[in-house]
């Protein structure tokens, strides 16, 4: 059997590989070639024409990137500074299992409190631990869409001739006017922070995801 399979999905191109051995010779020797994802209409819109780290395409703006994210916002410095905020947020999630079991016989819906502890930990890494309970929801339903966007079908990705469809359909409309609203909450974000760090608010304590980028 044949261990590569080459599947023409529209205008995208996706290899199905089935042998160990070959999928190791592609993911070792030949990552470099299969590094970029294929650009999707949600992406460009949602993520700045995939300008994200994860979405880049593999090249010299995704090194820089890289490099950016892993001497500046994933060093072990920036990792330390963040180990009282995941102190606090185990220590609630601990009183959220205890308080759930006692209401509800010994049920716990463990999914639902490990996602909570992970969108709270990222918030106050990626935002600033000074960030609202109401924006923080805001927030969190924004990227819940963003996910749900991504995993939408778009006929454009694979049939650029049939984009007046999504058009039609109400598609594009729909993902445009989202991605307006992710864009303003992000700008306030922002703004605040550039406020804070003019008016010399911002400690080393205290310092964000927003608060680096903006240093540097």
């Amino acid at each position: 059997m044949d261990p590569l399979m080459l599947l023409q999905l529209g205008s995208i191109s996706t290899l199905v590989v089935s042998s160990a051995s070959t999928a190791r010779e592609i993911m070792r020797t030949h990552d470099h070639v299969f590094a970029s994802r294929p650009s999707l209409k949600a992406e460009r819109i949602l993520v700045y024409n995939n300008n994200d780290l994860a979405l880049a395409p593999y090249g010299e703006y995704w090194r820089q990137t890289r490099k950016i994210w892993v001497t500046n916002l994933l060093s072990l410095k920036m990792i330390q500074s963040f180990s009282l905020v995941r102190m606090e947020e185990v220590s609630l999630m601990i009183e959220r299992i205890a308080c759930m079991a006692s209401a509800n016989n010994g049920v716990v819906c463990v999914s639902e409190i490990l996602n909570k502890l992970t969108i709270d930990v990222l918030c106050k890494s990626v935002l600033g631990s000074s960030l609202s309970e109401e924006r923080r929801k805001v927030f969190c339903e924004l990227v819940r869409m963003n996910s749900i966007f991504f995993g939408k079908f778009f006929l454009e990705d694979y049939f650029p001739r049939l984009r007046w469809l999504d058009v039609l359909f109400g598609l594009e409309g729909e993902l445009r006017r989202h991605s307006k609203k992710m864009d303003a909450l992000l700008g306030e974000f922002v703004e605040e922070h550039v406020s804070q760090l003019a008016e010399g608010e911002t400690t080393s304590s205290s310092t964000c995801f927003i608060d680096v980028l903006l240093q540097l």
